[in-house]
This record gives structure tokens, C-alpha cells and sequence, in this order.
């Protein structure tokens, strides 16, 4: 009898270590996460429980655990989660692990005193000195989809299909790489302009995106979701982002798409990025959706705290025929630097630039993203940062010269260790449509989204900043008649 309860003790004493913290200490880590990133006072856990957890290592092979809850959250002021200038539904969301229909209870016009949130939740931990240490590192997962083939006798097509099989069998034994991926790339747009026609053919209203792990893409999920909810024919589609979404839309093949409103602009006009193409002058706005702000990361320990600081230093602009590059260079003019005026102009992307400024390799880089973003998120966990601000008189005269720049703040707090506000300048996200679209279907297209808000803050928390208040807020580009209508302008 001893030995079986020895036993019982010794699994209970495992299972403890292994499930990580129970619900007492669980409600005083959510706690203190909302009194360090909202206001003291602003928010209080009311109940929470536990539901689980998930055992996980990475590549470094140390032990982690994700834990599964729900909590009630009570508002102890007033306070308004959709602002664009405050800490929002977005940082709300990654500091309690929440994703896609997480949270409810946010009311898009503020939240008074005593309204509750519903949260479904989940807390990252690393097991360290035989014990659970919270860590700060939000945890994602990627989704891979399966392809099918379909077979019957071979036509004329077929054939020609099977003559690329042959190419890229052939190409891959030999390992020449670059001629796969021409292949690829080639087959990849191709699929995708097949799908756009035939989707005019019947009638099923196209939506491009952008790439598939990030917010373009899941607000376009999102509209999908909407329009078979009201029994509508819609269909989203991956692209690489607003450069390409412009073309796709301003050639016809595409009903709808998104775009950083600077690049519709020089879509429009063919400038600066477009300077090689034909003005896309059939493009037209459909609504501005949420600012996207331009952000200036350095490590803090650098001791960096203005853009001329980094004269003589190594910084990423971002990739050749970015929105980012192109922004960064604007910045990096107005205050009087150039190319020459850096040791390093690097055109990394985001999740590369992340890590050069880790090893030291960079001491900053630019990024044109939602607030907040997720891999400046856990850069901060792990190693402080430092935005750097930009400067108010120049900011002006950018704006003057460039009118699709808007004023943005990056509340305090929107990242870990942020002591203030940072002023700098950023852009909006915007629907963009063709200017033959039909005016009835911009209209439905606007009803049923400012009609389902819901279900888009459930695909990402920036859709919750989507308002018919700020819809028209940063659009340089002429307004699609639809849209005008639909917001009864002039």
C-alpha cells in the first residue's frame, strides 16, 4: 500500500511539473501583463481557468509549454481598443495569446466602465532550473496545403503540360536552379491569371492579397468568409503584395485588392517604382482600412536617438521594389542622408533584418508594418529596441512634397520596454478597385464588410481599426464613384 501511494505521489509531482502553473499564479501573470502594457487601472482578470496544455520544443531541443485558458476581463474605465494612436485590440491580442475569434466583447465605437471580455487565451513558457519561466515569444503555426492531380486522355493541353514535367524532371537532376525557378514562377503567375478569367467568366467576384502568412492575406480570408456568409460568389488570392495586387487590379483581371496607398499613388502616376510601366491610371480607391507606419529599429544599448545617429552605421532599407525601401529612402532624403552617408545599405526582408540586428551584423533597419508587429514583438522579448523618431519639421515637409504620408504614433508600450510615444509618419492600407467596376457591386462589397467587422477581426485584430470614420482617411488617389456614393461624398 505504501509503495502504490509512493507511486501516486511521485505521478501527481510529474504531471504538476509537466502542466506548468496552475490557475492562481496563471491570473496574476495575465494581470500584470495588462497593468505593464495598458494603463494601471484599466483592466482587472476576473475569473480564469485553465484548459490544458501542449508540451513543444524548438530548435535549441529546450522544453516548453504552451498553456490553454479562458478568462473574463473587466474594463475599470472607459477606453476605446479601435483608436489608431493608442495601445490596441492588436497588442491586446499578443500579450494574452489570443488568435482569429479569441476575444469578444471589444465594441468598435469604445468600451465603457464595467464591460467584460471573453478571452480564450493561451501562455508560453520555458522550463528552466526543473521550473516553468514565462516566456515572451509568441508561438506560430504555418499550414500546408495538399495538391491533388486529376488524369484522362491526354489533349493538346495535357501535352503541353506534361512537356513542363519533363523540363523540370530534367532540370532537377542536374540541379539547376535557376531555371526551376523560372519555371515556378512562370507557373505560379499563370495559375493564377487562369483563375481571375475564369472567375469574370461566372461571375465570382476576385479579391487579390498578399502573401500567405500575412495581414493583407487574412483580411482577404476574412472577405471570403463574409461573402459566402451572405451567399456571395468570392474568391481570394495570395500575391506578393501591393505592387503586384496594383497591376493585377489596374489591368481588370482582379475586382478588388489591397495596396499601401503610396504604391496605388505611384501605380497611378508611374512613378518611382512604376517608372518603367505604364501609369495604372484605371486604378481607383475603394476605402482606407488601417495605418501601417514606418519603424525605425535599433537595439537600445546602441544609444541611438535620432536618424543622424546612424550616419557612418549599417541599416536595411528593405528589399529592391519595396514599399518599405521606398519609404526608408524618402525618410533618409528629407533629413539630408543618402546612400553614401551609411557604411551598409542592406535589402533584406523583415524576418532576415530581424536577425542581422541580433548578431550585430546591422544597427538598424526599416519597416512599413502594422502596429504591432509580431517579429518586432519578439525581437523586443529577447533583446531591447529603440525606435527612432522622426523629426516634426521634417515630417512636415515630407508631407507637404508627399500627400499620401500621414501622421502616425507608436503608442507606448506597443512594444516591450517603449518608455514614450514615437511620432513618425506611415500610410494606410486601402481597398483598391478598378474604374469599371460597377458601382453596385463597390457598394455591396462595402455594406457587407462594414456589416461584418466581426468576422474580419476574428482572421486579424488590425481589421478591428477598419472604420467608416477614418475610410477616407490618407486616399491620394481619385475615389471610385461606388465608394463616393456609399459614403455620401461630393
Amino acid at each position: 500500500m505504501k509503495i502504490i501511494i509512493i507511486l501516486l505521489t511521485i505521478c501527481i509531482f510529474i504531471t504538476g511539473c509537466q502542466s506548468g502553473p496552475s490557475n492562481a499564479p496563471l491570473t496574476k501573470e495575465i494581470q500584470a501583463k495588462l497593468d505593464n502594457k495598458f494603463q494601471q487601472g484599466l483592466f482587472k482578470v476576473v475569473k480564469l481557468s485553465r484548459n490544458g496544455s501542449y508540451p513543444f520544443t524548438q530548435n535549441d531541443e529546450t522544453p516548453r509549454l504552451l498553456v490553454y485558458y479562458k478568462t473574463r476581463i473587466e474594463f475599470l474605465k472607459d477606453y476605446n481598443l479601435s483608436e489608431w494612436n493608442k495601445i490596441n485590440l492588436s497588442t491586446l491580442s499578443s500579450i494574452l495569446g489570443a488568435k482569429q475569434l479569441g476575444i469578444s466583447g471589444v465594441k468598435h465605437e469604445g468600451n465603457k466602465k464595467g464591460d467584460i471580455l471573453k478571452v480564450w487565451g493561451t501562455s508560453t513558457y520555458v522550463r528552466k532550473n526543473d521550473q516553468w519561466i514565462s516566456s515572451n515569444i509568441i508561438e506560430t503555426k504555418t499550414l500546408k496545403k495538399s495538391h491533388h492531380e486529376l488524369s484522362r486522355k491526354k489533349s493538346r493541353l495535357e501535352k503541353n503540360i506534361d512537356d513542363i514535367n519533363l523540363k523540370i524532371t530534367e532540370f532537377k537532376k542536374k540541379n539547376e536552379k535557376k531555371q526551376l525557378g523560372i519555371i515556378s514562377y512562370e507557373i505560379k503567375k499563370a495559375y493564377k491569371n487562369i483563375h481571375l478569367k475564369l472567375n469574370k467568366i461566372n461571375n465570382i467576384i476576385s479579391f487579390t492579397s498578399g502573401v500567405k502568412s500575412g495581414v493583407y492575406n487574412s483580411i482577404g480570408q476574412g472577405m471570403e468568409k463574409i461573402f459566402s456568409k451572405n451567399y456571395k460568389k468570392f474568391k481570394s488570392y495570395p500575391s506578393s503584395g501591393s505592387i503586384e495586387n496594383c497591376q493585377i487590379v489596374g489591368s481588370g483581371l482582379a475586382d478588388f485588392g489591397l495596396s499601401q496607398t503610396d504604391i496605388a499613388y505611384m501605380a497611378q502616376k508611374g512613378d518611382f517604382l512604376f517608372d518603367n510601366s505604364i501609369p495604372l491610371e484605371n486604378l481607383r480607391a475603394v476605402c482606407s482600412l488601417y495605418p501601417e507606419a514606418i519603424q525605425i529599429v535599433t537595439l537600445k544599448s546602441a544609444g541611438f536617438k535620432k536618424l543622424d545617429d546612424l550616419r557612418g552605421k549599417k541599416i536595411n532599407v528593405g528589399p529592391i521594389g519595396s514599399g518599405t525601401r521606398t519609404n526608408a529612402l524618402q525618410i533618409l532624403k528629407a533629413h539630408g542622408l543618402d546612400n553614401d552617408d551609411f557604411s551598409h545599405l542592406g535589402n533584406a526582408y523583415i524576418f532576415n533584418a530581424v536577425e542581422q540586428l541580433k548578431n550585430g551584423e546591422i544597427d538598424a533597419f526599416f519597416s512599413t508594418w502594422a502596429c504591432p508587429s509580431r517579429l518586432i514583438e519578439n525581437l523586443a522579448s529577447s533583446h531591447p529596441i529603440f525606435c527612432l523618431p522622426v523629426d516634426h519639421e521634417i515630417s512636415k515637409n515630407i508631407r507637404a512634397e508627399l500627400p499620401y504620408l500621414l501622421p502616425v504614433v507608436i503608442p507606448k508600450n506597443t512594444y516591450n520596454g517603449q518608455d514614450r510615444d514615437i511620432n513618425t509618419l506611415g500610410v494606410t492600407a486601402m481597398v483598391i478597385t478598378h474604374k469599371d467596376t460597377k458601382s453596385e457591386k463597390v457598394k455591396i462589397f462595402l455594406e457587407l464588410m462594414f456589416g461584418n467587422l466581426k468576422i474580419l477581426v476574428g482572421e486579424s485584430p488590425q481589421a478591428n481599426y477598419i472604420s467608416k470614420k477614418t475610410a477616407i482617411l490618407g486616399i491620394p488617389i481619385d475615389m471610385h464613384p461606388g465608394a463616393k456614393e456609399f459614403f455620401n461624398l461630393k
